[in-house]
């Protein structure tokens, strides 16, 4: 049994005089036991194992001695091997049996040997360098030690489920070297002594994961976890940088002093930091000097004092004052050990809980900071101040004059994240959630359909006296508006104490004043937006600089300041009450314009997507500000003004046309889907994608930029897809139909069999007759198809490659099977933004043949196969709506020629025709995305007849090698057409959407060359023209083949 097992069996006595006792054997140890309970005093037992042994052990009757053992007392057990170093050894106190006032576990000095801890009672000391407390696997019952733990220079390690009852503490001790150790005698010299760390270590506290601190924790270096453990923190935590330092100091011959510097050196020093994974966290003091804070995601803080100091690192010299050098002449900031505090996500700050730093503090995404107290409020920080994401900073209260919630400091910067709200906060009794020094800066992000709410007003330090009378003063703060959503800003008085400059470089701007729902008990949230009321936003001193998007006054509110520039395509939207109060009148740039806000009856403002069709007014005040000329008018909306009823009141009305009026004159689709838009607008969702679609339409400013948008919305470039399909399947079959050819002449002993239908040419010097074919060839096409009759072209592009056999059905006949695969892009042409790859399977059946023996008359024909996909996005919005469309393809043709000979047989004149089939179905499928559309089948179908004719030459070199050249001239004419449409549905609304109506009538014109290398090998390639109304299509095919 260890030395464990003898603890655990250890009883209690009385103190009589002091005596250390040494002891090798088991025997000898129960006999110092008992010597110490006659002792009175603390009595020290030191073990030194037999040699070649690292524990001795107990007999039962030996632990039944022990237990007999009655009194009180101290008593220090020391064990080391015959090195006389610490052995590494388990510390078990079972069931509570020792009943000492204290036992101590420590190290003899000097040992660098861990001291290993499996549990220990509450009664316990232990002491040593690195030490650790082992955890167990059993989270529903955690290990509980009562040790109270201390370290020197070394490392406490707790390990996972464990309770720790009593204080930790890891102390740092600088180690001292002194150069030179003996000064010189009769010259000067330099004395340097160094005080360094470097035999501390850094992390001098790890926790594992689900362990509770009861008591104290208090380290030279951090305190650390994993980020993924769980730490409880029921005692106050304090982590110090140990900062080691060189001192210099010189000396005469005579050996007086006459100078002395002294540097922190970074490189002798550990930095402090609280680094923990989930943190929960009491009335209890969180500190660093020296040091970062860092807490993991889901930390709760219940009135938890959270404090980050920095560590300046400095060069100080000093002079002599009556005889003494500690006089500072001079200090250099050298460095900076940070003091910065990071709370993770979906974290809890409440129970009257501070956060200050020196240095930067950022909040994650989704916390809540609630119901806090505090004189000089919550947040505060000498850098930074970051706010997630999502996180909601709600009813705080700072009880001192000039402070808020958040306090941000002269010349530093606050990050407002999208969709955090920051509500009933207040300062010394007034609504205001920031407190911002000078020259300070504030940066809100929105997303584009997110609304972020300053509920409370934000109040700026005074300009000083000597500031610049620019716009944008030098120690004014800066609120800058980026991301496409919107910042809803308003306190709950009739002031506001913003007097900065606010600009908008994105997104919208509502002045007024948020309402919410229930706070959720569990989380401390507010519930859903209910309304938003009147509110004042700035003072006399504020400046607005709007370069884009809305600014919405929300009923009854002001927008109060020094003066306002509009510009860009920026619009002011004014509510029934609006005033504006602006010591210079606002000034109108660029496209900037001025509309309405249409309020419902419950004084909630209507987005101007769900403004009904017809007139709406709302009376405001203007103050010298001049609209006249720049009043929303454009394709659905017209605005005008007049002199209100009220002296200097103005009445500004407002009529909305909706879409589908200003698009009846457009035809395509833009019509039937704006009346579908129409149709559905009003029962969107405030704040959706949908709604923000709406509104970016309303701004469109003339008819066929809205028809753009309209048409960008529509899908009929989707339905494209089937005539990009249905020309893969065509091409795939026409380097099919130029392969039977070859393989004709192979059988009919024949020198040409001139060409296919499209007038691919086939050369053959007279050779013996062969049974078959295999090949394999490539091909290519580009389409590029102009829109037609309001519907949107594309361009096509792809290449492939198939594989085939065919082989003599009979006399004069023969069949094939071939397959392949292509690839390539699909993209819209007008500007709608759609990009798609596709990938194609290709498969067919392909025959030729002579229906009358020695007849110039030939007939063949094909059934060919086509699945493909495509794969990409289309955009609307700039948002992108991804997609993954099948379509499957059939063709067939059947088509008869006419060979007429001349030139002693060398040069041919062909006629042809045919009939041609072709139908493509778009399978039904669904977008993802904002604006993602859910697609119906729609289907692409035509019967086509084509004429033409066919010159060709025939040529053999002198090597054996025949080459034929050819061309043809083809028109061609669709007599039954079905062109592809498909219904669509998406969160805009439902329609049906038609494809591009692609011409009828199409000139074809083909060209190529055959080349016969021997008896058994040939090769060919043919160039292919066609074009219809706005559609040029360019196609390449050629084939390697060989005869058995």
């Amino acid at each position: 049994m260890l030395l464990a097992a003898v603890i655990a069996c250890l009883g209690s006595f009385s103190v009589a005089t002091a005596a250390d006792y040494a002891v090798n054997s088991a025997d000898e140890f129960v006999t110092a036991w008992n010597q110490a309970a006659a002792s009175n005093e603390a009595s020290t037992i030191t073990i030194t194992v037999p040699s070649g042994s690292d524990n001795i052990t107990l007999t039962q009757e030996q632990r039944a001695q022990l237990n007999a053992i009655s009194g009180t007392g101290n008593v220090t057990i020391q064990m080391t091997d015959a090195s006389n170093k610490l052995v590494n050894f388990n510390y078990d106190l079972v069931n509570n049996q020792v009943s000492f006032n204290d036992v101590t576990l420590s190290e003899p000095l000097g040992s660098d040997n861990d001291i290993v801890v499996t549990n220990a009672s509450n009664t316990t000391t232990i002491d040593g360098r690195n030490i650790a407390i082992e955890g167990t696997n059993d989270a529903a019952n955690p290990k509980t030690v009562g040790a109270t733990v201390t370290s020197t220079n070394g490392q406490v390690g707790i390990g996972d489920n464990v309770s720790m009852e009593k204080a930790v503490t890891v102390t740092g001790q600088a180690a001292q070297t002194v150069d030179p150790a003996t000064p010189p005698t009769g010259q000067a010299y330099t004395k340097t002594t160094y005080n360094t760390y470097n035999n501390s270590n850094e992390q001098a506290v790890v926790l594992g994961n689900n362990v509770t601190m009861q008591d104290t924790v208090t380290a030279t270096g951090q305190i650390v976890s994993d980020p993924a453990s769980k730490v409880a923190l029921n005692g106050d935590v304090t982590s110090t940088a140990g900062i080691g330092t060189v001192t210099t100091e010189q000396f005469d011959a005579s050996n007086a002093q006459t100078g002395k510097t002294v540097i922190d050196s970074m490189d002798d020093s550990v930095s402090g930091g609280i680094i923990l994974g989930e943190t929960t966290a009491g009335a209890v003091t969180l500190k660093t000097e020296g040091g970062n804070i860092s807490l993991g995601d889901n930390s709760i803080l219940d009135g938890t004092t959270v404090s980050a100091e920095s560590a300046d690192l400095n060069k100080t010299v000093y002079s002599n004052d009556g005889g003494s050098w500690n006089t500072v002449a001079s200090t250099e900031k050298l460095g900076t050990i940070e003091g910065s505090v990071t709370l993770g996500e979906n974290t809890t700050v409440k129970g009257n809980s501070t956060l200050t730093a020196d240095d930067n503090i950022a909040i994650g995404n989704n916390s809540v900071i609630t119901g806090n107290t505090a004189a000089d409020g919550v947040i505060s920080a000498g850098g930074q101040i970051s706010i997630g994401d999502g996180t909601q900073v709600l009813d705080n209260t700072a009880t001192s004059d000039g402070k808020a919630a958040i306090n941000l400091a002269d010349g530093q910067t606050l990050y407002i994240g999208s969709g955090a709200i920051l509500s009933g906060n207040t300062s010394n009794g007034v609504s205001s959630s920031v407190q911002a020094g000078q020259n300070t800066q504030i940066n809100v992000y929105t997303d584009a359909t997110a609304y972020t709410f300053i509920n409370d007003g934000i109040s700026t330090t005074a300009a000083a006296s000597t500031a610049d009378a620019a716009p944008l003063a030098a120690d004014q703060t800066v609120m800058t508006k980026t991301g496409a959503g919107t910042l809803v800003y308003g306190g709950t008085g009739t002031t506001d104490t913003f007097g900065g400059t606010y600009q908008q470089l994105e997104g919208n701007l509502i002045i007024g004043h948020a309402t919410f729902g229930a706070v959720d008990s569990a989380t401390g949230k507010v519930g859903p937006l209910q309304s938003i009321d009147g509110a004042v936003m700035g003072t006399d001193d504020t400046v607005y600089d709007i370069r884009t998007g809305q600014v919405t006054l929300a009923k009854n509110s002001t927008m109060k300041g020094a003066s306002a520039t509009f510009g860009g395509d920026s619009t002011l939207l004014l509510s029934d009450g609006s005033v504006l109060d602006f010591g210079t009148p606002a000034t109108f740039q660029d496209n900037s314009r001025v509309g309405i806000q249409v309020s419902d009856a419950s004084g909630n403002p209507v987005p101007l997507a769900q403004l009904r069709k017809g007139t709406e007014s709302v009376t405001v005040t203007l103050n010298g500000t001049d609209i006249s000329g720049r009043l929303l008018n454009n394709v659905f909306l017209s605005t005008t003004m007049a002199p209100g009823t009220a002296e200097g009141t103005t009445t500004i009305t407002q009529d909305m046309k909706g879409i589908d009026g200003p698009m009846s004159g457009y035809n395509g689709n833009v019509y039937t889907v704006a009346a579908a838009l129409e149709n559905n607008r009003l029962n969107v969702a405030a704040g959706s994608p949908a709604a923000q679609f709406y509104e970016n339409l309303f701004r469109a400013t003339s008819a066929d930029e809205a028809a753009r948008i309209i048409q960008s919305v529509s899908g009929e470039h989707v339905v494209n897809f089937t005539w990009a399909a249905s020309r893969t399947v065509r091409n795939f079959a026409d380097l099919g139909r130029i392969q039977s050819a070859a393989s004709m002449a192979r059988q009919t002993e024949d020198t040409v069999e001139v060409v296919d239908a499209k007038g691919s040419p086939i050369a053959r010097k007279t050779i013996a007759r062969g049974n078959g074919n295999i090949w394999v060839g490539g091909m290519g096409i580009w389409d590029d198809q102009d829109a037609r009759d309001g519907v949107s072209g594309y361009k096509y592009n792809a290449g492939g490659y198939a594989v085939g056999i065919d082989y003599k059905a009979a006399q004069g006949s023969l069949i094939g099977i071939a397959a392949g695969q292509s690839f390539g892009s699909f993209k819209d042409k007008t500007g709608i933004g759609a990009d798609y790859d596709v990938d194609s399977f290709l498969a067919m059946i392909y025959g030729r043949m002579h229906p009358f023996r020695d007849s110039k008359f030939t007939l063949d024909g094909y059934g060919a196969y086509g699945r493909s996909r495509f794969k990409g996005d289309s955009y609307i919005m700039g948002s992108a709506a991804n997609g993954r469309a099948d379509t499957d393809t059939f063709s067939g043709a059947l088509y008869g020629t006419w060979t007429e000979r001349f030139a002693l047989g060398r040069a041919f004149i062909t006629p042809y025709t045919g009939i041609e089939f072709m139908t493509s179905e778009l399978k039904g499928f669904s977008e993802s995305g904002p604006y993602g559309r859910t697609f119906g089948h729609a289907r692409a179908q035509n019967w086509t007849i084509p004429v033409g004719i066919t010159i060709a030459r025939a040529y053999q070199t002198d090597g054996g090698t025949t080459i034929t050249p050819a061309l043809t001239v083809a028109v061609s004419q669709d007599v039954s057409r079905m062109n592809p449409k498909s219904n669509v549905a998406g969160p805009l609304g439902t329609w049906n959407a038609r494809g591009v109506n692609v011409g009828r009538t199409a000139f074809r014109l083909n060209a190529g060359i055959d080349v016969l290398f021997s008896n058994q090998w040939g090769a060919r390639v043919c160039y292919q023209f066609e074009t219809r109304n706005k559609l040029t299509a360019h196609g390449i095919n050629g084939a390697l083949s060989y005869t058995f």
